[in-house]
Formats: C-alpha cells, structure tokens, sequence
C-alpha cells in the first residue's frame, strides 16, 4: 500500500464530512486537535502441541525390551510458526489479559481408548488334584506377568515376520497376500509395543493477540510461553516473554503549501516502523509496519 492510498485511508478514518476530490494536493503541519487513526499488531502463533501418554508396562520396557521410554504423561508445547499483521481502527484496540488459553481436547477427553487390549492369556488356571477331588482356581496374572506375555508377543511376531519374508513360514502366502499379512503383523506388532512405548497425541492451532503500540511505539510484552503451559499471559512468571520491538523509521515530512481554506481535509501519514517478534533473545519474525499513531498529521487543500 502507497502514501497516498494510506493518506485516503486515514480520511476515512478520521470521520471527515466531505469527501476529497483528486486535484493537485499540497500540505502543512497541522496542530489542531484530530482523531488520529491507529495502527494495532497482530502476532499470530501457530502452536504444536505434543501430548505423551505412558504405556501400562512403561516400568518394564528396560527390562524386557530393553528400550528407554516416558515412565510419565506430559505435555509439550512448541512454536512452529508466527507472523506479523496489523490492522487500522479510529479508537485504539484495548490490550486485553491473556487470562487461559485452553489446549486441544485430549484423547482420553474424547472417550477414545489410548491402549487396546491385547493381552495374552490374561488368566492364569491351575488345578489341585486331592484324592478323588480335583479343584481347578482361576486368578489373573500380576502386570510382570502380562508385561512378559506382551514382549514374547512381540519377538514372536517379528519371528514370524521374518520367516514369512524368507519363505520359511507360510509357503501358501505370495503375492498381494503376503504384502497383506506382513502389514498386519506390523500392526499387532505397534499395538503391543505401545503398552511399553507409550502413545503420542499431535494437535497444531493458532493463537492470534492484537496489541496497539503507543505513540511513542514502546516495546511490549504480548504474551508468555512455557513448554509445559503454551501460550500464557503476560503477567505469568513461568514462561519465557514474547516481546514485540519496534523501531520507528524516518518521520514523513511535509511539505509548506496553501493555507487551509474551506476545503482542507486531514491525514495522517504513517512511520514505518520495523516490528520485531522476540522470544527470550531468539527472534521469531520480523517485517516493517506502517504506524499511524506515531506518523504526521498534515493537511490536505485542493490547490487552484
């Protein structure tokens, strides 16, 4: 957008009565009070949220797999993108407190099982034999036991994985079939091995704050952010701030030209300002704005 598509911009935005009619334009400083149109920023995030969720044999995976896994939930949030844009408005947009920002549902939120059953011989049957009499007891297996089942499950089916493969197992299984059979070995297979590994919820999101600079374009902090919390407001301490630098670039200048009459109008014509998105010392993202409230206001005369 150029300086004069801007400056009939600011007309508008000025609530002038008339409109101002094309003609050559000349311009002067202006020190009456006007209403000044300002320039708000919009900081756009786009969160990743990463949410692990313990398998039910996360203890023994060392153990009998031999893998090192989560032995805890948690939830991890990271910054994948942001960006800068802005918008034009006559009152200044308020700065609102980031007071929550609710993540994404969680599976077990939506009634969806993280783990299937897929445990292997879950009971365990034994029998007493005393004279004429033989009594038979049932009772589940403790969680080491089923822990042991589902890893000899998984070597099993890796066994036969690789004996389909050769040729040593299954010699009617070819073609489509076999490409079939393999994939649903894998399946099973990551359905046992996710009760040690655990399981792995991504969700990406956006976030959008609007903050108006001053006058003076002050630094300000929009929001906080955390690996454990996301985005959080401004005023809590646990997170890292995001901060949005600006600097004001050369001022507009204008021009002497006729004294206002019957027909001046006003503008303001905006500083550019470079916008700075920082979190911590790492920069997010840059680009330069135009801002109206620290730009000049000046007046506008048809010339005769």
């Amino acid at each position: 957008m150029n300086l004069k598509t801007m400056a009939m911009a600011s007309l508008l935005a000025i609530a002038s009565p008339a409109v101002w009619a094309q003609s050559a334009v000349g311009v002067k400083q202006m020190i009456n009070p006007v209403i000044v149109p300002q320039t708000s920023v919009k900081v756009i995030f786009t969160i990743k949220c990463e949410q692990i969720y313990k398998g039910p044999y996360a203890r023994y995976a060392q153990q009998y797999l031999g893998i090192s896994v989560p032995l805890n939930d948690k939830t991890v949030y990271t910054i994948e993108n942001t960006r800068l844009d802005y918008d034009t408005r006559s009152i200044p947009q308020k700065n609102e407190s980031l007071s929550e920002f609710v993540a994404p549902e969680n599976v077990e939120e939506n009634n969806i099982p993280l783990f299937s059953d897929v445990s292997v011989d879950a009971i365990v049957y034994s029998a007493a034999v005393g004279g004429d009499d033989t009594r038979t007891t049932v009772r589940e297996k403790n969680l080491d036991q089923m822990a042991a089942d589902a890893a000899n499950a998984i070597f099993t089916l890796r066994k036969r994985r690789f004996d389909l493969v050769t040729g040593e197992f299954g010699e009617n299984v070819f073609g489509a079939g076999l490409g079939a059979a393999i994939e649903e070995m894998a399946r099973i297979e990551d359905n046992y091995v996710s009760l040690f590994s655990g399981k792995k919820s991504v969700k990406t999101y956006e976030v959008t704050i609007e903050v108006t600079p001053s006058k003076n374009l002050d630094n300000i902090i929009v929001c906080r952010f955390s690996e454990n919390g996301g985005i959080v407001d401004a005023t809590d301490l646990s997170g890292e701030p995001v901060m949005l630098n600006m600097t004001a670039g050369e001022p507009f200048i204008a021009l002497e030209g006729k004294s206002a009459g019957k027909g001046t109008q006003y503008a303001t014509m905006p500083r550019m300002a470079t916008c700075k998105l920082f979190k911590g010392m790492e920069l997010l993202t840059s680009r330069e704005i135009p801002m109206l409230q620290a730009g000049t206001i000046i007046e506008m005369t048809n010339v005769k």
